[in-house]
């Protein structure tokens, strides 16, 4: 993807801070300091901030399109490197963020490369998708299935979901995201013709002849969304994307009512933990650090409570240890022992 001309300078920061959440932090920083976009409206006449909830609804916009451009650029990516050799290329991993990526990230592309870059891309997706959907622009979504009733898909933009004949959707337990191919002439936002509602979806794009308004979808939700936090974004010449939130957290079996259903035991059903409520987390977290604390021979969440525990009552009143210094040896603190020593139990 070639830079914009803004990369330079985030570049610059992004070195400066060398990590991404600081670099995050700049960023809505300088929104606090130098724009209205923290300012909630009293009033709709107020010249200054923005109504409720709309600033968070911006940002979620702008996570959803460079998350969906993300996940096209992984797949042409993957396609790319399993077509040359075969291999599945490996599971992506968290990274630092060091100065030697950041220089190589700032040298500059030839136009060669460039151009070779753009070719091969050309080329395979003219090898993804029929001839014939390319020169009408009709069925647009590329047929990954030739069965009639849509299997569970379990990578890529169909993830827990299915590919259809006009579009392909996925699903995490919270939201579902819709990939609806378009073709190349429809690049402009009034091209589009996006209607969501609670219970309803549909999709049309301008035809090539005036006036003409060609369905690539239209029907009923197979259960609510929320159609407030719901928000689409279009893809030049590629696809609309469509993401909606469920208004229950729970797997769908279709799309559309008029869909043939998947099968719900043969999806992914984990739920990552960044879905998980915060409380239902810091239980995950502590669980995992009581872990790691176990396989170094440390003493346990629980364990370092009772500890603590014990050196307050160490010389209390009726305590038979009254007058003397700590000692933790009394006391074994072993991954299997985390109740009070008796003499202990009693004591105020």
């Amino acid at each position: 993807m070639a830079m914009s001309k803004y990369d330079e300078i985030f570049l610059g920061v992004l070195k400066e801070k060398g990590h991404i959440m600081p670099f995050l932090d700049a960023v809505f920083g300088f929104l606090y300091n130098c724009t209205d976009f923290y300012l909630i409206q009293k009033d709709p006449s107020d010249k200054m901030g923005v109504p409720a909830g709309v600033a968070q609804n911006c940002v979620l916009k702008v996570f959803k399109k460079w998350e969906m451009q993300a996940r096209q650029d992984s797949e042409y990516y993957s396609k790319k490197r399993m077509a040359s050799d075969g291999n599945i290329p490996p599971a992506g991993q968290e990274v630092e963020v060091t100065s030697k990526v950041l220089e190589e990230a700032e040298k500059p592309k030839s136009r060669k490369d460039d151009e070779t870059g753009t070719q091969e891309r050309a080329e395979l997706e003219k090898k993804d998708v029929p001839q014939g959907e390319i020169n009408a622009g009709q069925n647009n979504a590329h047929k990954m299935n030739n069965c009639k009733q849509p299997g569970v898909q379990i990578a890529g933009d169909s993830y827990n979901g299915a590919v259809l004949d006009n579009y392909r959707w996925s699903q995490s337990l919270v939201d579902l995201d819709i990939q609806v191919p378009v073709p190349e002439y429809v690049t402009k936002a009034h091209d589009v013709r996006v209607n969501i509602t609670a219970t309803t979806l549909s999709v049309a794009v301008k035809g090539k002849e005036a006036g003409e308004w060609k369905t690539l979808m239209d029907g009923e939700l197979c259960q609510r969304t929320n159609k407030h936090e719901s928000i689409w974004n279009l893809e030049p010449g590629r696809c609309i994307q469509v993401y909606l939130q469920k208004s229950i957290e729970n797997w769908w079996d279709a799309l559309l009512m008029s869909e043939e259903k998947i099968d719900l035991s043969n999806i992914d059903a984990t739920n990552p933990i960044n879905d998980l409520a915060e409380d239902e987390q810091m239980k995950i977290q502590e669980f995992m650090w009581n872990q790691d604390r176990r396989r170094q021979g440390l003493p346990t969440s629980d364990q370092l409570a009772t500890e603590k525990i014990l050196k307050e009552a160490w010389n209390k009143e009726g305590s038979p240890f009254l007058g003397t210094e700590y000692d933790p040896s009394v006391v074994n603190f072993g991954n299997s022992c985390t109740d009070l020593p008796e003499d202990f139990r009693d004591l105020p």
